[in-house]
């Protein structure tokens, strides 16, 4: 009987622990939780602090739902330590469990913001549950808030602070939004939408300190502009929770480094999720990723791979949302050093930035609609050469891919 351990239950844990019941009815699967509640989609926090949603519904998985499925849930308990030789891991309570196959799926934690006053009342990311209640408790009271960061967690919680009537202050370190994926005018398209919901959206600006006795009450940028705000929302990326690997020899880089079968260094050892550093066989380059839906199909790969079978990962990553109805949107290999040719779609509604390389598409960045998101991920799956007809109508902001 093979001894199958995951360390993490969030989407890519349970459906991996889901998956390997399916294929070994015999194997004895336990899976671990860092946090006091099991699996709930996080896509759905935003609806569920907007009232939109009642909290039974965020749950995908249950202790009662896995245990059906003879699969032990420990909750509210950490991993202190990894070892590969013996096959074990150390619980942060004490208990020692062994192992046969392990997957590594901790997921992320959002980065420290190193901010004068950071410790103060008011101030939140926008991770998990708790995050959510906590935050939708203290905007209950709030009039203006300040929001850090420049990707999709920033969106979100302009979005949702927006929707309690609350005056949103956009911070940019930048001159436009998401520098590093967008060209000027995209990002001044996207800034400009903000703007017309009542965002004031400040650029070029980073906060230096939070002011306030216990609680917030203004921030502070490095040009000494101060903005009243109540409360505070950041998102500055994610940090990969690997120190309890240490002198585990397994491989770790920004995540845990893993082949594209989602296997380690160490042979019979996986990672998914946020937590995996992983080869991506459709755009030929090794990366991270936090995503719901790389998450759960990753899960289900290395369950798979767990289980006996030996396939590939290989899934196509995209991420979207809307805000004031207008869509925001990639797909693909974003990063523009990656490319050696940009064509930009573009009309008065959408604007559309696709990454080339060697006549191949990679990757794409949407502003306004996605009519023409499938043609690009078709095109990208296949990575052919452009003919020169399918090249021209690439750049034909009217045609449909």
């Amino acid at each position: 009987m093979t001894k199958y351990l995951i360390i993490g239950a969030g989407i890519a844990g349970a459906t991996a622990a889901e998956t390997i019941r399916e294929r070994d009815s015999e194997g004895e699967i336990t899976l671990i939780s860092g946090e006091p509640e099991l699996v709930y989609n996080r896509i759905l926090l935003t609806k569920y602090f907007k009232a939109k949603l009642e909290r039974p519904r965020l749950f995908v998985k249950t202790p009662e739902s896995l245990a059906a499925k003879n699969i032990i849930v420990k909750l509210g308990v950490l991993v202190k330590n990894v070892d590969t030789v013996a096959k074990t891991v150390i619980l942060d309570n004490g208990e020692i469990l062994s192992f046969d196959k392990l997957l590594i799926a901790t997921g992320g934690a959002p980065k420290k913001w190193d901010v004068l006053g950071v410790e103060k009342k008011g101030i939140f990311h926008f991770q998990t549950l708790s995050d959510t209640e906590a935050m939708a408790q203290h905007a209950k009271g709030a009039k203006a808030a300040a929001v850090v960061g420049g990707g999709f967690i920033s969106l979100d919680l302009i979005d949702i602070f927006l929707h309690n009537k609350i005056q949103v202050h956009l911070f940019l370190r930048g001159p436009y939004y998401w520098k590093e994926l967008m060209d000027e005018e995209q990002g001044l398209r996207l800034i400009k939408k903000l703007e017309s919901l009542g965002v004031v959206v400040h650029t070029n600006q980073t906060i230096i300190e939070i002011k306030g006795n216990t609680s917030v009450q203004a921030v502070k940028t490095n040009t000494g502009l101060e903005v009243a705000v109540d409360i505070v929302g950041y998102g500055i990326g994610l940090e990969r929770r690997l120190d309890f690997l240490a002198g585990s020899d397994i491989k770790t880089n920004q995540g845990v480094a893993v082949n594209e079968f989602l296997e380690s260094s160490v042979p019979g050892v996986y990672a998914a999720g946020d937590a995996a550093e992983f080869f991506d066989g459709t755009i030929g380059k090794t990366h991270v990723l936090g995503n719901w839906d790389n998450a759960m199909h990753q899960g289900q790969r290395a369950g798979l791979n767990m289980a006996g079978e030996k396939a590939p990962y290989q899934e196509l990553t995209s991420y979207s949302m809307s805000i004031g109805g207008l869509i925001v949107a990639t797909v693909g290999n974003t990063v523009v050093a990656d490319s050696d040719e940009i064509i930009v779609r573009k009309n008065e509604n959408d604007y559309i930035k696709i990454l080339l390389s060697q006549n191949k598409v990679i990757g794409a960045a949407f502003v306004g609609g996605i009519k023409d998101l499938m043609g690009i991920k078709k095109l990208i799956v296949e990575k052919k050469e452009l003919s020169p007809e399918v090249k021209e109508k690439l750049k034909d902001p009217f045609s449909v891919i």
